[in-house]
Formats: structure tokens, sequence, C-alpha cells
């Protein structure tokens, strides 16, 4: 498999550039692309059509190429994954449950591939990632290597998109399901983020929105706990904080970090609106931001991934948006660090929700303020 990474500021440059790369010794067959939710998405759609590539993509909190940090352009990595190796699928929800349309995919892919991998971006913000992870999950072996994010509008929280070369979905999924016999999909997914303080309990509680913390509207304890009320009169200084200074860490006996960014409220219901899906009864700690050791920390816990990869053809970045506004510009050092483990390009964006591997599990899930790698690499026979 080849691979080659195109970083442009708009459509125009964009197509220009990957026009220049496509010639008799170099004819991908599928693009990975991720852009700020401004840019000419359906262009770009388009143009991959026309080129008869494949394409899957999402809008972002901001993008990665290779060693950079942006957040207005647009970024697209060529690959020549063979046809037999891989299928596409995109959907709008609709009308329908995020879950059983994720579990439809789950369906094809297990008729599809004795062992399939999946790597899938979502779009629509009131959509709850682990109700579609499960979904995913439904068809297939708890191993299966399952990968992806949740798409950004550099924290606006009003308009995200996923793509493909057949249509753009502000409201849907894109999913790429892999032959891991022929295409080996690793990763690891790593935070920093650590729950302080008192437990406390989810009372009440519908998918990602809950309502009631201790019995208390939870809307309500928020503000209190915190003494904060930006809810009430958001600004866009306030409100894309909110996602990296205070996420739960739910409190399970498996010993496995789970997070749930706080996404935004309804000051109507006083209920806080997650990432993801929680339960009735769960018990969680509020989380602090970590110190900038957790930068250096994340590269290291990288090199054990790199070791293992070290032939990978692709590398893949899915990064919380709350790791940006946490760290700032100090978060280019990361991905500087993650850059040079590899002799491969790199893309990859921030986003609103993470699908990968935590620590020494062998289950991949629905995360927040992770840092998530994942590599492709074609088997040599």
């Amino acid at each position: 498999m080849r691979s080659k990474l195109i970083n442009a500021v708009n459509f125009k440059e964009l197509e220009i550039k990957i026009r220049q790369e496509i010639n008799e010794d170099f004819q991908p067959s599928i693009g990975f692309g991720f852009c700020n939710h401004h840019a000419d998405i359906k262009g770009l759609s388009h143009f991959f059509a026309e080129l008869r590539i494949d394409l899957i993509g999402c809008t972002t909190a901001g993008e990665v190429a290779d060693d950079e940090v942006q957040e207005t352009s647009m970024v697209v990595l060529l690959l020549t994954i063979p046809s037999s190796d891989y299928l596409l699928i995109s959907q709008s929800f609709g009308p329908h449950d995020e879950q059983q349309v994720a579990s439809d995919i789950s369906n094809r892919a297990a008729q599809l591939y004795k062992n399939p991998g999946i790597v899938f971006f979502s779009s629509g913000v009131a959509r709850d990632g682990v109700k579609i992870v499960n979904g995913i999950k439904s068809f297939l072996s708890p191993e299966t290597q399952i990968f992806g994010g949740l798409a950004g509008d550099l924290g606006a929280f009003k308009d995200t998109y996923c793509f493909s070369h057949k249509n753009v979905y502000p409201d849907g999924l894109v999913a790429l399901i892999l032959d891991t016999d022929k295409i080996e999909i690793k990763g690891q997914a790593v935070s920093g983020w650590k729950g302080l303080g008192l437990k406390n309990t989810i009372t009440k509680a519908d998918g990602n929105v809950v309502h009631e913390i201790n019995g208390v509207a939870a809307l309500d304890y928020f503000t209190n706990h915190f003494g904060l009320n930006v809810f009430d009169d958001p600004t866009q200084e306030d409100i894309p904080s909110i996602p990296g200074q205070f996420p739960l860490e739910m409190i399970n006996d498996k010993g496995e970090q789970q997070l749930r960014s706080i996404l935004t409220a309804d000051t109507a219901t006083k209920s806080l609106i997650l990432a993801g899906g929680v339960e009735e009864g769960q018990q969680f700690r509020f989380c602090t931001s970590p110190s900038i050791e957790v930068i250096d920390k994340s590269v290291k816990e990288y090199q054990l991934l790199a070791k293992d990869t070290q032939e990978a053809d692709a590398v893949i970045l899915v990064s919380c948006m709350a790791r940006k506004v946490v760290f700032g510009p100090l978060i280019e050092n990361e991905i500087m660090g993650i850059n040079a483990l590899w002799n491969a390009p790199l893309i990859g964006f921030f986003s609103y929700g993470e699908i990968g591997k935590i620590g020494g599990t062998t289950h991949c899930d629905f995360h927040n303020c992770t840092s998530n790698i994942f590599t492709l690499t074609q088997i040599k026979k």
C-alpha cells in the first residue's frame, strides 16, 4: 500500500495538488479527508466521485497534517488499498436510532470478511457515541479492531458533517470495513485526565442526557459544584473550554477508565448533554485539567505502539478537542512527538469523541479527552 498526504488551505488548492499526485505510478483507491465545517465539503465529495476514488472523512475542531496543527485547512490522505480488501458504507441517520444504523453496518461487516476491522466517523451533535459503538459491535467479536471519532465544528456544537464520495451528511455515519487478514489495523488511546474528590451518582439519565446528579437537577448541581453559570449566558470563550475542564470519570468494576465530556446543557430542563451515553446509578468523579507532563507521557506510551507497527503505511490520529483547548499551543509538541515515531504520513483531526483502545485492554470503546492513534499496514504475502 502506498500513501500520500495532501495539505491545502482551500478546496481549489487541494484539487490542484491531488491532480498533480495522481499518475501512472500512483493510482489511489480511497482517501481520508478532514476539514473545517465551512470548507467546500460538497465540492470535495463531488471531486472524489469524478476521480472515482472512494472518500471517508468528517469536519473537525482542528486538523493535523504530519507535525502541523491547523484549524481552517483541508487535509487528505490518499491510499492504494486493493478494492477487494475494503468496503465503504455511508448512511444518514434520518429518523432511525443511531444504534440500529450502526448495527446494520456491523451485520454487513460480519458477512463480508472473516476478520473485519472498522473505521468510522459520525456527525450530528446530539448523537450518542456509545450507542453507535455498541451498534458497531453487535455482530462482531469483542476483539474486533474499531477506531474513529465524532465530527467537530471548531467548538460551536451546531453543524458537524461526515462525508463520502457519494454524499455529505449533517447527521450520519461513514464506515470503512477492512479485511484485517489483508490490511492490518492497530491502535491505542491515551488520556491523562483523572477524577478527583467525592463520588457522585447519576440518579436520572436518558442516554447521553443527564437529568439528575445525586438527586439534584444536573445543571444546578454542576453550577453549584464549580461556581459556574456559563450555560446561562454562554460565550464563545466559555463553552469550548467546558469539555476539557470538567469531564466525568465513570467508576466501574473493571478498572478501566471511561471519560464523558460535557458538550453543553439544556437550560430549560436543567440537564447536561454528554458526548457519550451513561446509565442511571453509575458513579463518577469530576476531573480537573491535567498537567503538561501528560504530553510527554502520551508520546512515551505511543512508543510501544510504534515499535509494533514500524512498517505502517499510514498513521491516523483522532484527538479530543479538549486536549487542544487545555494544552493550547503546547499540543503541537504532542503532535510533533507522535509524528516522529513513524516513517509514514500522519493525518488527523480534533474530535468530539474518540473510538479506540485504552491501555492494555483488548477491546475498543468510546472515549472522551483522549489522544487516539491507529495505523494501517498492508500485510506482505
